[in-house]
């Protein structure tokens, strides 16, 4: 990689300002020149030429897609995978057999849990996994 490595932070309209005024305060060539390009990317922030790039801090339902957990999921008899999760987000009793042998467990990939386990404790959860499931098989059938 050839050049100087840049980097970049996340501020605020107001931020960039604060530093414009500091930058300012002690003035030499390089912090007028610092000054210059944040001055222009205030001013595109300003007339909304450019829009953030972070907003928030996301939460892990959002970062894995999951639609917000307190709007309430229609109740039905063959939900699977990540419709029968966020039904049991919102009513944990109401999950049926059906649903609890037929579940997907994708979430457990997409949220890595199984790299931080000890090989212990994976065997432990993939075994209460199977128990659960089939339990939830002898009573559906």
């Amino acid at each position: 990689m050839t050049g100087e490595q840049k980097f970049r932070p996340y501020f605020t309209a107001a931020e960039l300002q604060e530093i414009i005024t500091c930058l300012k305060s002690h003035p030499t060539p390089r912090r007028l020149t610092i000054c210059q390009y944040l001055e222009g990317f205030v001013l595109k922030i300003n007339h909304g030429i450019v829009s953030p790039a972070h907003t928030n801090n996301p939460s892990l339902e959002q970062k894995l897609g999951f639609p917000d957990p307190s709007t309430p999921i229609p109740i039905s008899h063959n939900l699977t995978g990540e419709a029968a999760y966020n039904k049991w987000l919102v009513s944990p009793t109401s999950a049926t057999p059906k649903e609890i042998a037929e579940a997907s467990l994708d979430i457990l990939d997409k949220i890595e849990l199984r790299k931080h386990l000890t090989s212990q404790r994976n065997n432990g959860l993939t075994a209460m996994i199977q128990k659960v499931k089939g339990l939830a098989n002898l009573v559906n059938t």
